[in-house]
């Protein structure tokens, strides 16, 4: 199973324990073993050093990608460290840049089962992602 991950960009590191409690339970109770996040915001940020240091130790068998919103290369702020584990979506170079998280919400949702999400305010870009999960039926784990 695939998760991914939406959060408010100034969610704060006070979260790290409940994440980490989300994140087992999505691989112990529903088998996830493959992760997709972002890199736009704080909670991108807490959670690839939660899925690479805490998650990679206690389970060496999951897979993880950070998932671009923007070509490689065009905005030095939203290159990863590592970019051999990025995914940039097919076709999203087509899109309006000012669309482009949307976008790539869009798809890190339509290729996961599940989605862990943390959403501070009901406007925003992941109050809109984890609606449209909602949407598409997606076992949604929030944050608690």
């Amino acid at each position: 199973m695939t998760c991914c991950f939406f959060g408010s960009r100034d969610t704060s590191s006070s979260i790290l324990p409940a994440l980490r409690n989300t994140i087992r339970r999505a691989i112990t109770e529903y088998g996830t073993d493959r992760f997709l996040v972002g890199n736009q915001g704080h909670f991108d940020y807490i959670t690839q050093i939660m899925l690479n240091t805490f998650i990679k130790d206690e389970f060496p068998f999951i897979r993880w990608n950070v998932v671009l919103a923007y070509m490689p290369g065009t905005d030095p702020k939203h290159e990863p460290k590592d970019s051999s584990i990025t995914i940039y979506p097919e076709g999203l170079e087509k899109v309006p840049p000012r669309f482009a998280i949307l976008r790539r919400n869009q798809w890190m949702t339509d290729h996961s089962d599940i989605v862990i999400c943390h959403v501070t305010h009901s406007w925003g870009g992941a109050a809109k992602a984890v609606e449209y999960a909602e949407k598409k039926n997606k076992i949604i784990l929030p944050i608690q």
